[in-house]
Formats: structure tokens, sequence, C-alpha cells
């Protein structure tokens, strides 16, 4: 009777085995753009941790706009158990956006990864600024003010242009759960005689709460950052932030872009609360599949072309639910992109319903 149960209980095992479709066959579909995202969304569901390892082990034979794409995908998670799949594929490819979308995700590991990992590419002056920034975003987990200040003189060389969507900090991936590094280049921006490097940092973790780092640089006339502040006030919701700016005798000739950005700000707090980069998982999350970076031609220098949110369900599926193009000439690709089917977010495995907020370009 032992021996009849142990049977049938391998038969179903075996069975259960057996229903699992072919990785390796998953992984070709994932490298063909016609069934990249069924493929990717498969090797996650039957094969969990192994298929994003499966995913990573070939994002260098996809284009670099859709290696990108994917990659970016995994920015808001612990790598740390692919960081030898990921020095691999950063060894091994040639563009220097590939080169810093590694970095930040083995720098997500924080301080498991010594800083001597990353001192390499820190240091090397040949690399392109946002390639330096992002190994750098990798030592700055360490709590030392001697790092702070390694990543703050290469940041003085660092371009936050929203106007041509060229933002030398996006693969360093800043934000104030690093506090130390927060308060750090918050400390240095409040100065009359800031350099460039704290106050982009500053601005770039800041959020809606952060209205004294606003008040100082108005009141340091730090007029070259005006529309930076404007708009990365819209991105973080901060309708605080304008507010402040609103109140503030530098921003008289700016009333005007300052109450189209409240309108939108007002929207992208609303929305922000349920966005995806709000989804905590206790294994894994995943950003949806967008691009890096929309097309657009602002017609303000400093300012996104446009900005919008959408609605991404548990399929995939995307439909807009908000756009405003007021610093724009009116050509931004995001209502045509935000539509039709992509990969959705994941928590724990299982695609969720969620909202992004983009801006264009």
């Amino acid at each position: 009777m032992l021996a009849r149960f142990f049977i049938a209980g391998m038969l179903v095992t075996g069975l259960g085995f057996a229903q699992l479709p072919d990785r390796d066959e998953l992984a070709a579909k994932f490298k063909t753009a016609e069934t990249s995202h069924q493929a990717a969304e498969d090797l996650l569901e039957h094969f969990a941790m192994g298929g994003i390892r499966t995913l990573l082990r070939n994002l260098n034979d996809l284009d670099a706009s859709s290696r990108l794409a994917y990659g970016n995908m995994f920015r808001n998670m612990d790598m740390f158990r692919f960081r030898d799949d990921l020095n691999s594929n950063l060894t091994s490819v040639a563009d220097a956006d590939s080169q810093a979308m590694y970095l930040m995700l083995i720098s997500s590991a924080g301080r498991q990864i010594a800083d001597t990992f990353f001192s390499p590419y820190v240091d090397d002056e040949s690399s392109p600024v946002h390639v330096r920034l992002a190994a750098a975003g990798g030592i700055i987990k360490i709590q030392n003010p001697a790092l702070y200040d390694r990543f703050l003189a290469i940041a003085d060389n660092a371009v936050v242009d929203s106007s041509t969507g060229q933002n030398d900090l996006y693969y360093a991936n800043l934000n104030k759960e690093n506090l130390g590094f927060f308060l750090y280049a918050k400390g240095k921006a409040d100065q009359k005689d800031a350099p460039h490097g704290a106050i982009i940092c500053a601005i770039e973790m800041s959020e809606n709460d952060d209205t004294d780092l606003y008040e100082a640089l108005l009141n340091n006339k730090k007029k070259k950052y005006y529309a930076s502040m404007i708009d990365h006030a819209i991105l973080v919701g901060g309708t605080k932030l304008i507010d402040v700016m609103l109140g503030h005798k530098q921003m008289k000739k700016s009333l005007q872009q300052l109450e189209s950005a409240k309108l939108i700000a007002e929207k992208f707090a609303e929305y922000r609360v349920k966005s995806a980069n709000t989804l905590k998982g206790e294994t894994a999350t995943l950003l949806p599949y967008l691009p890096v970076r929309f097309g657009g031609t602002a017609s303000k220098s400093g300012y996104h072309s446009a900005y919008a949110i959408a609605k991404i369900d548990a399929t995939g599926q995307m439909s807009l639910v908000y756009h405003n193009a007021p610093f724009g000439d009116g050509n931004d690709n995001l209502k045509a992109v935000l539509t039709g089917r992509t990969m959705p977010a994941n928590v724990d495995f299982a695609p969720v319903e969620t909202y992004v907020l983009v801006a264009a370009p």
C-alpha cells in the first residue's frame, strides 16, 4: 500500500515538472520582439527567481532600448543575489547607458557590495559622467562623508536638463531612502556658495515637505535652477514646493509657469500614492515595462515638454488617465506610447494593476 502511494506521488510530481515550459525556448522567445513580453511573463510565472536570472542573462542580446526598459523594471528591487550575472553583463556590454543601468542594479544591494567594487568605475575620468555617478550611487550607500564628497565632486560636472531629457543622475537612483546623503547634500545646497553638484542632488532627492531647501535656493538667488525646481516639484506632486515659489518675490516673472505647474502637480500628487514606485513585495517587485525616455520638444528651457499619467492593469493593458503639455511644442509621444499593451508591474511574481507618472522627453 505504501509503495502504491509512493509511486502515485512520484507520478503526480513528474507530471507537475513535465508541465513546466522549456526555459531555453522561453529565453529564445524573450529575445524576439513579437514574443518578448509573453516570454518574460511566463519566465516569471513559472520560474520565479530563476526566471529573473534568465531574463538578466539574456539582456545583452536585446537592442539597447529594450535592454534598458527591461533593466529599469528592476530598479526598485534588491538585486544582490544576481550580482554575478549583472557583473558579467556589465563587463561585456559596450554602450554607456547599459553600463550605467547595470551599475545601478548592482548598487541596489547597498552595503552588501564593497565600495572597492565600484571604485574603478567611479575613478575612471574617461567614462561618461552618468556612468561614474551610477557607480558612485553604490559607494554612497556607505555612510561616509568622504564618499559623499566624491559623489558630489563628480556631480559638479553633471547635466540635469528636463527640456533635452538629459539627467546624469538618473542611474544613480537618488532618493530620500538614503537620508544621510540627502541631509549632507542639502546642508551644502543651503549655502550661498553652494556647488552645482550639491544643488542638483538635493533637488533630485527632495519631496513635497522639503520647502526649506526651496526657500534657501530662492533666498540665495539660484536663478539657474528655478526651472528645474518647478519641473521637479511637478514630478513629485510637490504642491507645497510650488506654493513656496508662488509666494516668493524671486518668482514674479514665473507666475504663469508656476500656475500651470501646480495644476499638474496636484494631479501627480493624487496618483503618486498608488503609482508603481510605491509597490512593495517580500521577494520581488518589478516596475512596468516602459521606455527609459520618451520623445518630445520643450518650448521652454528647463522644463519637460509634457507630463502624463497612465493606468496599467494586471494584463498589461495601458490607458491614458491624464496628459498636459504647457511647456511643449505639441509633438510629444506620450499619448501614443501609453496605449496598447505592455508588461505590467509584478509583485512577488504576480502581475498587479498600477499607475505610472511620466514626462517627456
